[in-house]
């Protein structure tokens, strides 16, 4: 299994303690995951207040432009993203993460998918028979 980490203070760090990630459909373990303590959570509030800091210093116009822009995205595919989601979900895999693009005024979006070596075939099957295109896939 792969080896997960907090990202505290843009750091990588194991957590205190772990805890299983358990597949709803099959009770599966498919991972186990880092767990923070109470101090790794005060850290990461702090590390976050700091970020935060220049996050506001950034031109309120810049800021807007930014969220704007993810906003759009997600409401032009608002279906499509939806579809996609629902499906990995029946397909019965775990998304361990995703990350979205999209180009205002763009035909198409990049949604890429995370999930176990182990199961990506699966998943890869499971929405190419459902009419995804897969760009990429790190078969």
């Amino acid at each position: 299994m792969s080896d997960y980490k907090l990202l505290i203070g843009g750091q990588l760090v194991a957590g205190d303690s772990t805890m299983d990630v358990i597949n709803p459909a099959t009770e599966e373990v498919l991972a186990v995951c880092p767990r923070g303590s109470e101090r790794q959570m005060n850290a990461a509030v702090a590390a976050a207040k700091a970020a935060f800091k220049g996050w506001a210093k950034t031109p309120i116009d810049d800021r807007r432009a930014c969220v704007s822009k993810l906003a759009d995205a997600i409401e032009a595919r608002t279906t499509e993203l939806a579809r996609l989601l629902t499906e990995i979900g029946a397909s019965g895999v775990t998304m361990e993460d995703h990350r979205l693009e999209h180009s205002p005024g763009a035909q198409i979006g990049l949604a890429e998918i995370s999930v176990l070596p182990e199961v990506e075939q699966q998943l890869t099957d499971e929405l190419e028979s459902r009419g995804w295109r897969m760009a990429g896939a790190s078969l």
